[in-house]
């Protein structure tokens, strides 16, 4: 009876060897890939500290910035696995003379941009540290403004290293070159915007002009810097610009009647801001029975806050045509007078000694009083039961004048009580004829 061998190997020797030769590369890309995403994993927060900018971390970068080292390293474990593992031939010369000669300096240029990026925030908020020891806004927009173009110039120098010695097309280098025209062209375009709106941001805080129109400013500055720099970007990489103008032309005249409405809105904010009737932060009061303090000027509208938290928005074109007071021009400093009047049996010089007396020690004590300002109380005239008084005073602001308006008016009724001065209540008296009274007796 014939017994099997369970005793034999089932693979021979030589395809245990070829098995085995892709075995251990294959795990070893495994583990490489393990081993990249746990440093990554480390890395990446120590990283995004280290670069960070005031303590504020920028999380889009930091995430872009990982997904290229990510994507670099593993590609780099594959590149190797193909040189470990037994791959045909013709495989090997490929990887040999096609992609050798591009690979290596393609992940030299991934760790350029990478070093680059730490090193070039690390510089930014050195400076940024340094200004910020000065009183000058301008030093303040210049470390914020260079930003950006050295990330630029960072990422357009290291394509040119890389560029020099990777195996390029003629032609390809020469498209390289035209390309660093328009890049030069664009890093100075990205730095007169940024340096723009960087030094209007800094400015509206000192300037109240800039505090009110800074919004519309920014937006018009913004187009302007980016519709000139991109025509000059274009014409930098000789392309013919004269087509695109005549293009915009006819386009800004469809979009114009198209959007007309918008524009005039726009075009009215231009106007508000260079004009200032109104400012942030002032109170006005529309045609509408709108009126409440100014919050922004933006690009197209007005936005109103009421003295009951509603919140009114305004187009521009519609604020530059109306009738506006503004309450906090020329000066934020308001007079009002506060009517009342007193009992036609009151000795007047005395009830305006004890009014001017109140109305002198609350200008003088009340926090939104204008303490140099000497009250004044005026006879106005007959009432029909009081002989009417007007009492001028004056706040600080619009606002606050109700608060003191307020006080007055609590004040001065103790006082006219202390003094025996009568506000009094309307009271008729009523004549009726001799014979009207005859007839009723009767």
């Amino acid at each position: 009876m014939h017994r099997s061998c369970f005793c034999e190997p089932v693979l021979d020797e030589a395809t245990l060897q070829v098995l085995w030769s892709w075995a251990w590369p294959s795990l070893s890309l495994v583990a490489w890939i393990v081993l990249v995403a746990f440093a990554l994993s480390r890395f990446f927060p120590v990283f995004a500290r280290l670069s960070a900018d005031e303590g504020q971390v920028d999380e889009v970068l930091m995430r872009r910035l990982k997904s290229m080292a990510w994507f670099g390293l593993l590609f780099t474990g594959v590149y190797v696995w193909f040189y470990l593992a037994p791959m045909p031939e013709r495989v090997t010369q490929f990887m040999s003379e096609r992609v050798q000669p591009w690979f290596w300096y393609t992940v030299g240029l991934v760790g350029w941009i990478i070093g680059g990026v730490y090193f070039t925030r690390r510089v930014v908020a050195f400076l940024a540290e340094r200004a910020t020891r000065t009183h000058a806004a301008l030093d303040d927009a210049l470390a914020e403004a260079i930003r950006r173009p050295l990330y630029i110039m960072l990422f357009v120098v290291g394509v040119n290293l890389w560029a020099a010695m990777v195996p390029m097309h003629e032609d390809a280098y020469r498209t390289l070159l035209l390309g660093n025209k328009g890049a030069t062209m664009l890093v100075i375009v990205v730095f007169l915007e940024s340096f723009v709106r960087t030094w209007i941001l800094l400015k509206e805080s000192e300037s109240r002009v800039l505090a009110t129109s800074g919004g519309v400013l920014r937006t018009t500055s913004k187009i302007l810097i980016y519709a000139l720099g991109g025509l000059m970007v274009l014409s930098a990489i000789d392309i013919d610009i004269t087509p695109i103008i005549a293009s915009l032309g006819i386009g800004s005249l469809a979009i114009g009647l198209a959007l007309q409405k918008t524009l005039e809105d726009f075009l009215a904010g231009l106007l508000i801001a260079a004009d200032q009737p109104i400012r942030v932060g002032d109170f006005v009061e529309l045609q509408e029975s709108v009126a409440g303090f100014v919050l922004s000027i933006g690009w197209r509208t007005v936005r109103i806050r009421t003295r009951d938290d509603q919140y009114v928005i305004v187009p521009n074109a519609q604020m530059a045509q109306a009738t506006v007071i503004n309450r906090s021009m020329p000066t934020s400093e308001v007079g009002f007078k506060v009517c009342l009047g007193v009992a036609y049996e009151t000795d007047l010089e005395e009830a305006r000694e004890v009014i001017l007396a109140v109305a002198k020690r609350l200008q003088e004590e009340h926090p939104d009083a204008v303490d140099e300002f000497e009250s004044r109380a005026v006879y106005a005239g007959f009432g029909a039961s009081e002989v009417n008084v007007h009492v001028w005073m004056r706040a600080n602001s619009w606002a606050a004048h109700y608060r003191l308006q307020d006080a007055f008016v609590r004040a001065i009724l103790p006082a006219f009580r202390e003094a025996g001065i009568t506000i009094p209540f309307p009271v008729r008296t009523l004549e009726f004829a001799p014979e009207a009274l005859r007839i009723k007796q009767t």
